[in-house]
């Protein structure tokens, strides 16, 4: 039976803003330290971490602020229900009995990830099957056109509602997604160049590296410009996800005045001017690319744009071009070409590199990006630290001079 719309409210109220939740944060092993401390400073109550991320708890709003400031995750998921379920029967009577309508619209596309681990029910596609069915008959009995599993062509896009189905040793979880198009989709960049770095691990890279906004930055081969533009934002305190919006906005519980507060106090009350930031790229075409991101990121005017050869830029040229004082602390950032972008003489280049940075940059923090071992043996130097990552398919390492 179908409510009133001011009865629906109340019970959307009452039953789903009025409460607490877990949610998880998914970030890849490697960066959990940076995205746990990210959390952590952003007042939200870290719990845990499991094998997809980290876990924080609080009321279904911090939930959309964390969608809205989180610069290092990828994802936020929202634990919704979780009960006994060691069979198909027992799952989709839980399913049917769930108040779903308080959740997702009517009709809405659904794309369904299931984990089955030690349990009764052993079939993961006999599990979303009873989900699906349950879904229906939930619906059916409220007389309210049920959500549909996505069409085959639509599951690689962002356009359905994603849930995560976890059953183990019997007992069931359920998280839909918050976020809709991944985080590090920020907004501003709508032709990525050649292999652009993801704009959540750019951002937690350079939080490893110890950029807080204060000092000098260059990014050595900028590309597409991710690298400076993250750099920006996070120098002037502006929110990662302010140029975008979410799958939540689609939920029920949505409601738009409250958005607009939550974004109002993510705002900087003034944005800072620390920092300065160049951004170095010998090809005129990435510094144009580059530029129109940044431009729809809010920072042009905010990085320093210099198109030539990294191998002529010294750390004493960069700091005497900022007119920063000599203890301003000195940061640099290289993502150099790899994969398909590196044909032979890959080891040329980075030993090149090296040479360049160890005897150029004495005293700067530099992060360098390498497509595997033999380049970071050829680069030469000890790292202060590596991280093992992986990002477009393949595995890199993150060296830390």
């Amino acid at each position: 039976m179908k409510d009133s719309p001011d009865s629906f409210m109340k019970r959307v109220r009452r039953q789903v803003v009025c409460r607490d939740y877990t949610f998880l944060a998914v970030v890849q092993p490697a960066l959990r330290g940076v995205c746990g401390s990210e959390l952590a400073e952003n007042g939200f109550t870290v719990n845990g971490e499991t094998e997809a991320g980290l876990e924080f708890s609080g009321s279904l709003r911090e939930g959309w602020r964390a969608n809205l400031v989180l610069r290092t995750a990828s994802r936020v998921y929202c634990r919704v229900a979780r009960f006994r379920a060691g069979a198909r029967e027992e799952l989709y009577r839980r399913v049917a009995a769930f108040a779903w309508e308080l959740w997702l619209p009517p009709a809405a596309e659904v794309r369904i990830r299931v984990k089955v681990r030690r349990s009764r029910l052993r079939h993961e596609g006999a599990a979303a099957q009873a989900f699906f069915d349950g879904l229906r008959r939930h619906y059916g009995n409220i007389g309210l056109p049920a959500p549909r599993e996505a069409l085959q062509e639509n599951r690689k896009t962002e356009n359905c509602q994603r849930v995560l189905l976890r059953v183990t040793r019997n007992s069931c979880e359920i998280s839909l997604d918050m976020s809709g198009m991944p985080l590090y989709t920020r907004g501003y960049r709508t032709g990525g160049g050649i292999a652009p770095l993801r704009e959540s691990l750019a951002a937690a890279l350079l939080r490893e590296l110890g950029w807080t906004g204060e000092g000098i930055l260059a990014d050595g081969m900028t590309g597409s410009g991710t690298l400076a533009i993250e750099a920006a934002l996070i120098s002037g305190a502006l929110p990662p996800g302010g140029n975008r919006v979410f799958r939540f906005q689609a939920w029920p519980s949505f409601t738009e005045p409250a958005w607009r507060h939550i974004q109002k106090k993510a705002a900087p009350a003034a944005c800072p001017a620390n920092g300065c930031l160049f951004a170095l790229d010998i090809s005129a075409q990435a510094i144009g690319l580059a530029q129109k991101n940044a431009g729809r990121a809010g920072v042009q005017d905010r990085i320093l744009w210099e198109r030539g050869d990294f191998f002529n830029w010294t750390g004493t040229n960069l700091r005497a071009r900022s007119r920063a004082a000599e203890q301003a602390p000195g940061y640099l950032v290289l993502n150099p070409p790899y994969g398909k972008r590196l044909a032979e003489g890959g080891e040329h280049l980075y030993r090149n590199l090296g040479r360049h940075i160890l005897r150029n940059f004495s005293g700067w923090n530099a992060l360098v990006l390498f497509p595997g071992a033999a380049l970071l043996k050829a680069f030469g130097g000890e790292p202060k630290r590596i991280l093992p990552l992986r990002h477009g398919g393949i595995n890199i390492l993150a060296g830390f001079f």
